[in-house]
C-alpha cells in the first residue's frame, strides 16, 4: 500500500515538473526608451529690425517692427506692425507696411497679411490688399483680396480686382477681372493776380 502511495506521489511530481514554465537564465532585453520631443526654440523681442539678404549677401529687404518672434526650427520670423523697404542693387524700389509680416529665411519669401499697403515712388504706383507675398528671388509680388491698384502720383485712376501680379518695382502689373475707376484730381487753385505787369 505504501509503495503505491509513493509511486503516485512520484508521478504527480513528474507531471508538475513538466507543466511548469522554464525560466531562462538569459536577461530579458529592456524596452527602448521613448524618444524625447524635439525642443522648439522661439525668441520674442519687443521692437525688431527686419533684414533679409540674398545668397551674395546683398540686402533685399530692411525695415522695422513693433515686435518680432523667431522660430529657429522652421526658420520663420514673424513681425507685428512692420514697415519695410524692398531693395534691388542697394536702392529702394518699393516700400510696404502691414499689421503682420512673416519672413521665411529658407525660401526668402515675405508674406504680409492684413491691411497691406505698398508703394513705388519711382513708377508712381501703389496698391492695397488683404495679403501680399513677395518672392525676393524672382523679384515678384502676388497680392490677393480686395486689391486696389493706383497709377500716377496723384491717383489719376484706380483698378479694383481680386488679385494682382507684378514685379517688385510695380512697373509691370497684371490684374484679372478688373474694374477701372477714374479718380478726380482737384484743379489747381486760381491765382488772384499774376506776376507784375500781368493780370
Amino acid at each position: 500500500m505504501s509503495g503505491r502511495i509513493i509511486g503516485l506521489a512520484a508521478l504527480l511530481l513528474a507531471l508538475c515538473a513538466c507543466g511548469s514554465p522554464r525560466h531562462s537564465s538569459r536577461p530579458q532585453p529592456k524596452p527602448a526608451p521613448e524618444p524625447k520631443p524635439e525642443e522648439k526654440i522661439k525668441v520674442t523681442v519687443k521692437g525688431g529690425e527686419l533684414v533679409l539678404s540674398d545668397q551674395q549677401g546683398q540686402r533685399v529687404l530692411e525695415g522695422e517692427a513693433d515686435s518680432m518672434t523667431y522660430d529657429a526650427e522652421r526658420k520663420l520670423g514673424t513681425f507685428q506692425h512692420g514697415r519695410c523697404a524692398f531693395l534691388e542693387k542697394g536702392k529702394v524700389v518699393t516700400v510696404a507696411q502691414s499689421p503682420l509680416i512673416t519672413i521665411n529665411y529658407q525660401s526668402n519669401q515675405v508674406t504680409m497679411t492684413g491691411d497691406v499697403v505698398a508703394r513705388s515712388e519711382a513708377h508712381h504706383s501703389a496698391f492695397r490688399a488683404d495679403q501680399a507675398v513677395w518672392d525676393t528671388k524672382q523679384k515678384r509680388v502676388h497680392a490677393t483680396g480686395n486689391v486696389r491698384f493706383l497709377r500716377d502720383q496723384r491717383g489719376t485712376y484706380s483698378v479694383v480686382g481680386p488679385s494682382l501680379d507684378a514685379d517688385t518695382e510695380l512697373r509691370r502689373v497684371v490684374m484679372p477681372k478688373v474694374r477701372i475707376r477714374m479718380v478726380e484730381v482737384p484743379a489747381a487753385p486760381r491765382l488772384r493776380s499774376g506776376p507784375k505787369g500781368r493780370r
